[in-house]
């Protein structure tokens, strides 16, 4: 995920740490994606950059611009999820059911 370098600052955010998109649209389904990479990049503040197709879990399929009827795919609004690290930690260290020490 691409942020302007002054917005890692003021985020508290690192280069390649792992980090999550959330948004929610009038449709009122959440759309999630986690653990991309914080990359410091020269685009505006205020905005992200991701790659696509792998972000287009976040657009929703009935939301389109007025004119082209295009998905809006260049103006998602979205929130930063922290806890991505924390459950790639998570599955890391969790043994798999029926393993020695687990049910």
């Amino acid at each position: 995920m691409f942020v302007n370098p002054t917005e890692t600052v003021r985020l508290g955010l690192a280069e390649g740490q792992p980090i999550g998109l959330a948004t929610v649209s009038a449709d009122g389904l959440p759309r999630t994606i986690s653990c991309l990479c914080v990359v410091a990049c020269d685009i505006p503040i205020g905005c992200i950059g991701a790659d696509y197709p792998k972000c287009d879990v976040l657009v929703p399929l009935g939301d389109h611009a007025m004119g082209s009827k295009t998905p809006t795919s260049k103006s998602v609004p979205v929130r930063l999820v922290l806890d991505c690290a924390q459950k790639a930690r998570n599955r890391a260290i969790t043994p798999p059911p029926g393993s020695p020490g687990r049910p």
